[in-house]
């Protein structure tokens, strides 16, 4: 009787892997090729836009540096006898205009148009670093993808040889030639199989839903199976053991093409801007200032040029300076950070194309 029981579960055990191999989804599409996903991508994520507006508001934001501040303009009255004779009933009364228009050194104002434009490079490299990251997204997630087409059709190619081995193991039970054991172990073999099935596919979906991020939809982007991945583009000569040389080469291309070290050495230029624009903060500023009135009938013009000295700013003028060494040497350390990083990740880039 256990016997009989045994051969009972086994048989429904099998019945059971069989039916849930033998549901088998309608053949999809091929995927879109790579080039395709890429150029949707670059067109549709919202993440490049955002760069590209920010660095506009950047550049329109760097335009008014250095420009001069608006002119003034007031109307004066000078009356010698007010309060005892009315406000210009006098012939001695002078009504008038007055224009004033500050004029600061052009050394600083140069310094501020300098150090706005190179502060504006910085948001300026956003398009080119997203346009970089989400294409790297892009391919990366496309052979994740086609890893798990090439694991779902060695799974296919296991579950034949797994349902024959069953059939057989079956086949010689019932001929009285096995074992209930070899039975149960192909049956649980079976379900092994379908376990990793059901992995294979939720790790398709959640790569589809990764790729649907990247091409900025809404929700996945579910593609049909992925035959091939296109060839390597042209790569330069990779470092071989014992050359110094080529790795030095190497080294320096991943560091001119990292788009954390543009970044960094943007942050550099516009702190030293910013550092030389500190250096003229105790340099005098100018001023002029026109009068035109009328005393009697008769026209009169005064004409003034002045100096704005920078007496009392010596403390300011000190710790905008320090502030502005600091943080040359802060954007300076971070240059250096993102070289030794990008020669790092070049180094394991090329011993993984080596490998």
């Amino acid at each position: 009787m256990p016997a009989f029981r045994l051969s009972i579960a086994c048989t429904l055990l099998g019945a059971f892997a069989v039916a849930l191999g033998a549901v088998e989804p309608p053949t999809p599409a091929p995927a879109p090729s790579i080039e395709q996903l890429i150029a949707e991508a670059l067109a549709k994520n919202p993440e490049i836009r955002s760069a590209e507006a920010r660095a506009r508001s950047a550049r329109e934001a760097a335009i008014p540096a250095g420009i001069l501040p608006g002119p003034r303009f007031e109307t004066v009255l000078d009356d010698q006898s007010f309060p005892l004779v009315p406000a210009g009933g006098h012939d001695g009364s002078l009504p008038g205009l007055e224009f004033r228009q500050e004029l600061p050194l052009p050394a600083r104002r140069r310094a501020e148009r300098a150090a706005a434009a190179s502060e504006a490079e910085v948001p300026g490299a956003g398009p080119v670093l997203a346009a970089r990251r989400i294409t790297a997204g892009v391919r990366t997630t496309y052979a994740a993808i086609f890893a798990l087409d090439q694991s779902d059709a060695a799974w296919r190619a296991g579950r034949e040889l797994l349902d024959l081995l069953a059939e057989s193991a079956t086949f010689s039970y019932g001929a009285g030639h096995g074992g209930q054991g070899e039975v149960a172990r192909a049956q649980l073999e079976l379900l092994h199989a379908e376990e990793r099935r059901i992995e294979i596919a939720a790790a398709r979906k959640a790569a589809e839903a990764e790729l649907g991020r990247w091409l900025g939809r809404n929700g996945p982007a579910a593609i049909g199976p992925i035959a091939t991945l296109p060839p390597l583009p042209p790569l330069p000569d990779l470092p071989r053991p014992g050359d110094p040389a080529a790795a030095a080469r190497w080294s320096e291309l991943a560091v001119d093409a990292a788009p954390a070290v543009w970044v960094r050495r943007a942050q550099l230029a516009a702190a030293e801007q910013r550092a030389a624009l500190a250096a003229l903060e105790r340099r005098p500023d100018y001023s002029t200032r026109a009068d035109l009135g009328f005393r009697g009938g008769d026209p009169k013009v005064a004409v003034r040029f002045g100096i704005v000295l920078r007496s009392w700013g010596k403390e300011r003028a000190a710790a905008l300076r320090a502030a502005a060494a600091s943080a040359v040497d802060a954007a300076q350390a971070e240059l250096q950070v993102a070289e030794i990083d990008a020669r790092s990740q070049a180094a394991r880039l090329a011993a993984e194309i080596e490998r």
